[in-house]
């Protein structure tokens, strides 16, 4: 899977909760990921603020490849 027309191969998909404190700091925490070009150079990522009860788990785990 393509992602960029770079054509490189990205095969992997992470997923990372942050408890945070509040609202406030969750939306900080977006904003200030949002513009980093340095993480938006080298990934894709989607960002929502949900709160703690409406966090959905994948259902399996993936393998880490090294």
């Amino acid at each position: 899977m393509s992602t960029k027309d770079d054509g490189v191969d990205r095969q992997y998909k992470c997923t990372i909760h942050l408890a945070l404190p509040s609202a406030q700091c969750a939306q900080h925490l977006r904003d200030v990921i949002s513009v980093d070009k340095e993480i938006s150079d080298k990934v894709v990522k989607t960002i929502s603020v949900v709160k703690s009860d409406e966090v959905v788990e994948d259902e399996e785990p993936s393998e880490a490849r090294v």
